[in-house]
């Protein structure tokens, strides 16, 4: 995702064509407003914008061959063969039980159609399963890889292999093979960060974020709760934990349907954090403190933080990202508007994206992937010039996230064995800012 000087050459011939005129800055003498939140300085003030307060600018997507601001690193991975394995519940005294609709199944009255879900679904009963790679992860010359065997539940039989770049080496270092600790969510999702995983299990009805040691293979049990947990790694290298207090129609007995806890992962301290979610959106890099409002008799939006207001001017959005410096909005039509609000120059650009709007803020631009085929395209825009830097070529790509302050994905082949198409691990890519 990465010989700066063809970039500031472009992008000092097109400056000129984007702006000529001053932009406005929040001052005293502007109808920006503002009033000082209690026990703050004056230096932290609640800010009122209007889209008015900002010079819109147009800017056309503009695919570029020139060298981007960023440089994509890449590992190759040997040609290793995971194996196949039986996940215990195939191979279970009634591996039925764990049909995926099991009781509309039971319920089911018609006899010839339960008779032929059930053939079809026993065609894996004690039937080796090729794994898939669940997801990929980097900490200093080694990656972790997790491997799920089990293609039918998701979670009864998985194990993580480690990678290391400079031997070339692959170990298998962790194995979950059972029926009792199964994951609260879909899919095996950890955390590593210093050889351990954090990882929330499920057992009796209740969920434990735990933490594993790699080397040792000791467990550690953080939290426990009767509602499940999701994890999401912050820039710090600490843990943010969420709550989930919600089952059907219950919530916690204030009402609200999370609780937020932060991990410090060098001092295992753990603590709960004031988090407001009616007030937050969830977004591609987690959870935000914004959120959108129309106020009663106007047509458009407002964005609302902590630190400030924006009456946008837009009719529809949804937030892209949102902080004290920038602001990205995105239309829910099929046209994909992207309103990027610059608080530091006081501009609003407004572009048609190309690509589907999936994808994480990364250094000035925004990193996204187009996930709308088999096949997929990877690439760096920025949205104050428009241009757009192609980092990959179309290829099968999947454990798209950001994590380790990079974004990374994994290339993988369609492979084929008897009547059984897999994919198969091939590439390992991150992304990194040039130093300038």
């Amino acid at each position: 995702m990465k010989k700066l000087f063809s970039v500031f050459t472009a992008l000092f011939l097109i400056l000129p064509c984007f702006s000529c005129s001053d932009t406005k800055k929040p001052d005293n003498s502007s109808d920006i407003t503002g009033e000082p939140i209690e026990n703050e300085t004056e230096e932290k003030q609640f800010m009122t914008y209007s889209s008015k307060d900002f010079k819109k600018i147009d800017v056309p997507w503009n695919e570029t061959d020139s060298e981007p601001p960023v440089e994509l690193k890449c590992y190759e991975f040997p040609d290793y063969d995971f194996g196949e394995r039986i996940p215990p519940c195939m191979s279970s005294d009634d591996p039925m039980q764990y049909y995926y609709d099991y009781e509309n199944y039971e319920a089911m009255e018609n006899e010839a159609d339960k008779k032929e879900i059930y053939d079809e679904f026993m065609k894996n009963a004690n039937k080796p399963q090729h794994p898939f790679i669940e997801r990929v992860q980097r900490d200093g010359n080694k990656l972790y890889v997790t491997v799920n065997y089990d293609t039918i539940c998701y979670k009864h039989e998985w194990s993580i292999y480690c990678f290391d770049t400079d031997t070339n080496e692959m170990t298998e270092i962790y194995n979950y093979s059972g029926l009792d600790n199964v994951r609260s969510q879909d899919h095996v999702y950890g955390v590593i960060i210093d050889n351990l995983l954090y990882i929330p299990l499920r057992e009796n009805d209740r969920s434990y974020l735990t933490a594993i040691d790699l080397e040792t293979k000791e467990e550690t049990v953080i939290m426990e709760s009767a509602y499940s947990f999701t994890l999401q790694e912050k820039p710090d290298g600490g843990l943010s934990v969420c709550e989930q207090i919600f089952d059907g129609d219950r919530s916690s007995d204030d009402g609200s349907l999370y609780r937020y806890y932060d991990f410090d992962t060098k001092t295992k301290e753990l603590s709960e954090t004031e988090f407001d979610a009616a007030h937050s959106t969830y977004t591609w890099d987690g959870f935000i403190k914004a959120y959108l409002e129309k106020p009663e008799g106007s047509r458009s939006v407002d964005l609302i933080t902590d630190n400030y207001r924006l009456s946008t001017g837009i009719t529809a959005a949804n937030i892209f990202y949102a902080d004290d410096k920038k602001a990205m909005l995105i239309t829910p039509d099929d046209k994909h508007i992207l309103h990027t609000f610059d608080f530091e120059k006081m501009e609003h650009y407004v572009t048609e994206l190309k690509i589907a709007d999936t994808g994480y803020v990364f250094g000035d631009g925004i990193v996204m992937c187009n996930f709308s085929s088999s096949q997929s395209l990877v690439c760096y825009f920025l949205p104050e010039l428009g241009f757009a830097f192609n980092l990959t070529d179309y290829i099968i790509i999947s454990s798209f996230s950001k994590e380790n302050n990079s974004v990374s994905f994994i290339e993988e082949d369609w492979s084929e064995t008897g009547s059984s198409i897999f994919t198969k691990f091939k590439k390992y890519y991150w992304l990194e800012e040039k130093e300038q």
